[in-house]
């Protein structure tokens, strides 16, 4: 990104919402000001206004000289310390753009510059390049799409360890999405099999991330014209009926701020869990025929386009593999 006349104009935005957080010094790397400049003004002691400190000497019983020397030592303690939060900052606004690269077009609406000041507030202080990963995906998600992560979600991030992060990519690896929410299926059997227990559960609700409810559970209408879908990674459950039922789940929903993380996250999908889940589903809801299907797209209103073909699920005791069903 040399020439910004070659920038595409989803980095162009980026930029500009950046210049509104920050300033207009923020600008492509290659342009980035010399922070060696600016050292100067406490590099010398004589040029720190130490006056106020020096009245104080009789109370404090420090001499002049070392008054001085504390200045030097404070001024060049802050300014390392600003050096690298303006590193952090920078790291993860280049990651955005080379995300933001890939996306030819974005909204056109703008990012809230208090939104944007508080996202620098929050990730001026992050070193760890797995967690600005994550920062620089959140910042390029809200450039793309304005208002999709919220204040909250902020706050929580920057208050998240890169533990707890890693175990939250661990549990988004089996979250499965139900006509727009985000959950973990509470089944014991399920869980235990994927070590999946109750602490970590516990620990992601403390984070803010997860709700730890043991009774909680989602119930679908399955009807002519409403049918049963279930989201996991590019996988769709599909169910139909030909009356009116319903479809009970015992969940642990992900929280607002969860979710909404929960579509930055790094995991790689395990389709054996996927089949533990569908054949769960399948043997609690016999009077339902349910198919997988492949995802196609998904659109930004949580629908999906799929492939019609799909394999048939409902009979686990026998060889469905080949088994297939097309919806028209």
């Amino acid at each position: 990104m040399e020439n910004n006349d070659v920038l595409t104009d989803s980095v162009k935005k980026l930029y500009k919402s950046v210049s509104e957080g920050l300033g207009t010094m923020m600008v492509p790397k290659s342009l980035r000001p010399v922070i060696d400049s600016e050292a100067k003004l406490i590099s010398n002691a004589e040029e720190v206004d130490i006056g106020w400190l020096l009245t104080e000497e009789n109370q404090t019983g420090i001499s002049i000289e070392e008054t001085m020397e504390l200045c030097k030592r404070a001024g060049s303690r802050l300014l390392y310390q600003e050096v690298k939060k303006q590193k952090n900052i920078e790291d993860v606004i280049a990651g955005a753009a080379n995300i933001l690269e890939e996306t030819p077009t974005v909204s056109k609406d703008p990012v809230d510059p208090d939104w944007m000041t508080r996202f620098f507030n929050s990730v001026q202080d992050v070193g760890n390049l797995e967690m600005q990963k994550l920062w620089s995906k959140l910042l390029a998600g809200e450039v793309r799409r304005p208002s999709s992560y919220s204040l909250r979600t902020l706050d929580i991030l920057s208050k998240l360890s890169s533990e707890e992060a890693k175990l939250f990519a661990e549990i988004c690896k089996y979250i499965v999405e139900y006509r727009g929410t985000a959950a973990l299926l509470n089944d014991e059997d399920i869980n235990k099999n994927y070590n999946l227990n109750y602490e970590k559960i516990l620990r992601l609700d403390e984070c803010g991330l997860i709700d730890s409810n043991g009774i909680m559970s989602l119930t679908l209408k399955v009807a002519p014209g409403i049918p049963f879908e279930a989201i996991y990674g590019n996988y769709l459950i599909h169910g139909e009926s030909s009356s009116e039922q319903s479809i009970n789940l015992p969940i642990y929903k992900l929280t607002t701020p969860g979710r909404e993380l929960y579509n930055i996250v790094s995991y790689e999908l395990d389709v054996d869990y996927l089949h533990e889940v569908e054949k769960t589903i399948c043997n609690q809801n016999s009077g339902i025929s349910f198919s997988e299907h492949s995802i196609v797209s998904k659109n930004n209103d949580g629908t999906v386009q799929y492939v019609r073909q799909g394999r048939v699920l409902n009979d686990y005791n026998t060889n469905h593999e080949n088994s297939i069903v097309s919806q028209e």
